[in-house]
């Protein structure tokens, strides 16, 4: 709601901030301009998660979507792990 967005600078500080600085997109790599939208970071998003983890239909099944965003974070826990050892030892263990 356009309320909500005027009232962001007081209830979300740490956003507000953000986004006056300009950090309005996502970086997944360390090449110059080539930032995206948040909205396309997310589409990507579903869509790898479509290609590589089956996740298809989640939408409709509610026991499937309480399955996934509770490993959600745990399995992001790990990815990040494995790239941190991966940049560490220039390859894949």
């Amino acid at each position: 709601m356009i309320s909500d967005m005027h009232a962001l600078k007081s209830s979300h500080p740490d956003t507000w901030r953000e986004l006056e600085a300009g950090n309005i997109s996502v970086t997944k790599n360390t090449i110059p301009f080539a930032s995206i939208r948040a909205d396309h970071a997310v589409e990507h998003l579903n869509r790898s998660l479509k290609l590589h983890a089956s996740l298809i239909g989640i939408s409709n099944n509610a026991n499937a979507r309480q399955q996934f965003f509770l490993a959600a974070v745990e399995l992001s826990y790990r990815e990040t792990e494995r790239e941190s050892l991966v940049s560490s030892r220039g390859s894949l263990v």
